[in-house]
């Protein structure tokens, strides 16, 4: 079975910024639904079908999305994980599409859009940014080929 091996020499600056950018974004997250407890547990009552919505439930959900944030972001910066480059790319341009939607609900509901919602999104854009220059492209190509022992 091959091994899985931390990636050589230095991090590039891109990659650097990814991390800053993407773990920004999701304490950025973290941190305005702790905020608002209420109208975040409206919001999953909202998203999701379950009656069971409770204070110390959307806690615990704010919580593991913040954990789950962590696992791609470990796998890049770690072992320059290209699987994890794409998956962060497929949920990003997701929570992108969103925004739409999101504007649309705070028209719906009379409520002021507040652009401090918007710093999120805007922190995740950049973090694909970043993890699309040339020389994070170099940093994810550095193990592309397989190694003779994967074979053995």
């Amino acid at each position: 079975m091959p091994r899985i091996t931390p990636a050589k020499g230095r991090r590039p600056r891109s990659i650097q910024l990814f991390v800053v950018s993407f773990l920004g974004a999701a304490i950025y997250a973290f941190l305005l639904g702790l905020g608002d407890l209420e109208l975040q547990q409206t919001a999953y009552a909202a998203a999701f079908a379950w009656d069971g919505w409770s204070r110390d439930w959307t806690i615990v959900t704010l919580s593991a999305l913040l954990s789950v944030a962590l696992i791609p972001v470990g796998l890049i910066y770690i072992f320059a994980n290209r699987i994890a480059r794409w998956l962060v790319t497929v949920f990003t341009l997701i929570e992108l599409a969103n925004l739409p939607g999101m504007i649309a609900t705070f028209q719906t509901a009379d409520e002021p859009v507040r652009w401090s919602y918007f710093a999120q999104p805007l922190l995740l854009a950049l973090s694909l940014l970043f993890l699309f220059l040339p020389e994070s492209n170099r940093w994810f190509s550095q193990g592309k080929g397989s190694s003779p022992e994967t074979f053995n």
